[in-house]
């Protein structure tokens, strides 16, 4: 476990969020932009893996269709009812 900030953090995530974005005073999550880092059990085999969740404060469609026009590529859409959609 390390420590930034006054916060302490796990070794194998870590989380960079804007400063002026709100953020829940307990856990310090971040609730509005921010970029998780993240280890994942399987080794490495091939080029470098980068999976980014962007959370759209309920304008999925708006902000994909928003996205592809940037050159994004939608893979594939998951909806796990309260779990989450991704």
């Amino acid at each position: 476990m390390l420590e930034r900030d006054g916060r302490k953090l796990f070794r194998g995530h870590s989380a960079v969020r804007h400063p002026e974005d709100p953020y829940a005073p307990v856990s310090g999550i971040g609730q509005g932009r921010r970029i998780l880092f993240q280890d994942v059990p399987e080794p490495k085999q091939g080029k470098n893996r980068l999976h980014i969740d962007i959370h759209s404060g309920g304008e999925l469609e708006a902000v994909v269709t928003r996205l592809e026009k940037l050159g994004a590529t939608r893979i594939e859409e998951q909806d796990q009812g309260p779990a989450g959609h991704w």
